[in-house]
């Protein structure tokens, strides 16, 4: 909270002693407004040729495909947090040569904030490669995701 007052983003507001986070614009209002202080989650990336057993919040260019019309990779991206990917003894599964399409991607993430087995939408395309967001359709993905209908505004207290 003290740091949306720090940054100067008008998200903030003082009922009595509570401080809440309140956004009573659209989505594509408040995507432009942060964006320039986002960070991209991904602090690993490991291509792999055999599928963990224990991963299945999908992350990046899946999680990126479930929220829009986007098709997915030839292989699916799984996030997992770093306390997950300590638990999983990723030295025990095979890392796929980089001639060869994986069987999938696992991210190691910063934060992981989840919906129905997805990461968030916009931490979903915060965590593609640069070129992944180059892509036109990538683009059209955001866009579509952006305009996607709220509900009541954003009221949180924190």
């Amino acid at each position: 909270m003290t740091q949306l007052q720090a940054l100067g983003l008008p998200l903030v507001v003082l009922e009595g002693k509570t401080k809440y986070f309140r956004h009573l614009g659209n989505r594509k209002e408040l995507y432009q407004m942060c964006r320039g202080y986002f960070i991209n989650p991904v602090v690993k990336k490991l291509l792999l040729a055999e599928r963990p057993a224990d991963v299945c919040r999908s992350s990046g260019y899946s999680a990126t495909a479930e929220y829009s019309m986007l098709a997915d990779n030839a292989y699916p991206t799984y996030g997992v947090t770093r306390l997950e990917f300590q638990k999983l003894r990723i030295e025990e599964y095979p890392i796929q040569p980089p001639t060869d399409v994986p069987v999938c991607e696992v991210q190691v993430l910063n934060y992981v904030i989840e919906h129905d087995g997805h990461i968030d939408q916009i931490s979903a395309y915060l965590s593609l490669s640069e070129n992944e967001k180059k892509e036109p359709r990538v683009e059209s993905a955001l866009e579509r995701i952006l305009e996607q209908e709220h509900g009541e505004a954003a009221i949180l207290p924190l």
